[in-house]
């Protein structure tokens, strides 16, 4: 008999196809925007993202064993878990930071792509990006360890992973999944949505995306999102306020010009009891890029002309949340609590 991980609902996601390229230039008006006369835009096919939003991971994998999910690999499969749409567990050609393992690392996010058309439901199946990257039989053997080989029970490919079943996929949508603790964190739940494909939305140099607090902070508490300062100190721009938990919030432009403040400037989220905040949460677009991608430059990640999805998750009580002002923190190991960002490649009108 298999064991599921329990599917929820909700999460958060914005524009999306699987090109790297900004639309046109032909399709931009001067600051940036979609021009009046480009083409109405048509969604080409379902995106599914993926957020490893846990904090302790405990889980039992299709044999009824503990399994610990920290970060991960994902194969997909139809509703009936037989037929693979990716030959190996992925990402398999993203390293995780400071290793050579591919994979999603917990705490992180990744935009996992277009899926063919005239799916409703596909299945996940969960397995440990160190564990596929250092059994030498499995790193070295890439003919018998596809995902069709290794998500099997008893059998000499078979690795250990949990399912997530019955992920609904809405055509020309993107689809996020998100893998969470559950209320006692003896098990993992998987929570999911699906939101609106359309174009990039942002300016040159802006941040552009929606929003979801999956991670608890605030408790009965409304949160409000700005973007700004640290304690809110000069004029802050109210995002999202309040918001939900585990509610989506609907795409807004974040920044309109990044460039020389991605130390000064960030997300904060605010705890209202009252008029007043009863706690801050605070973290620089600076911090947030390296959390989210240490590979890359934070100007880079952020200089990329796409969509963002953007979620608040980690353990509010855990004290290895990023630094406590806000800044980086190169032993972070994302369990606390903190923003991550995915950024997806612009569908082009």
């Amino acid at each position: 008999m298999r064991a599921w991980l329990a599917a929820g609902c909700l999460v958060v996601g914005c524009g999306a196809s699987t090109s790297d390229a900004g639309p046109p230039d032909s399709a931009l008006d001067s600051e940036g925007g979609a021009a009046s006369d480009a083409t109405p835009f048509v969604p080409i096919a379902p995106e599914l993202v993926l957020i490893d939003g846990v904090s302790q991971g405990n889980a039992v994998d299709a044999k009824g064993a503990a399994f610990t999910v920290d970060d991960v690999r994902v194969c997909i499969f139809d509703a009936s878990n037989t037929g693979a749409l990716f030959e190996y567990a992925a990402p398999d050609d993203v390293f995780l930071p400071n290793t050579n393992i591919a994979g999603v690392h917990r705490g992180g996010a990744t935009d996992l792509g277009a899926l063919k058309g005239g799916l409703t439901t596909v299945t996940l199946d969960i397995f440990s990006a160190s564990d596929l990257q250092n059994d030498t039989s499995v790193s070295q053997d890439r003919t018998n360890y596809t995902c069709k080989a290794m998500t099997c029970i008893v059998g000499a490919n078979c690795r250990p992973h949990v399912v997530v079943p019955n992920v609904v996929i809405s055509a020309g949508k993107v689809n996020v999944v998100a893998l969470l603790d559950d209320a006692n964190a003896t098990n993992v739940i998987a929570k999911q949505s699906a939101f609106d494909d359309h174009p990039y939305s942002g300016k040159p140099n802006s941040i552009y995306g929606g929003f979801v607090n999956h991670s608890g902070y605030g408790g009965s508490n409304d949160v409000d999102v700005y973007f700004g300062t640290t304690d809110g100190s000069e004029p802050n721009k109210g995002l999202w306020t309040p918001i939900v938990p585990d509610q989506a919030q609907p795409p807004l432009l974040v920044a309109g010009d990044d460039t020389g403040v991605l130390d000064s400037l960030g997300l904060r989220a605010d705890a209202i009891s009252g008029q007043q905040p009863a706690s801050r949460f605070w973290q620089s677009l600076d911090s947030i890029a390296f959390v989210s991608d240490e590979s890359v430059d934070p100007k880079t990640f952020y200089d990329v002309r796409k969509n963002f999805v953007i979620a608040l998750v980690g353990d509010p009580k855990d004290p290895t949340s990023v630094l406590k002002d806000g800044g980086r923190d190169p032993n972070f190991d994302g369990r606390g609590l903190h923003f991550v960002a995915v950024a997806y490649a612009p569908s082009a009108p």
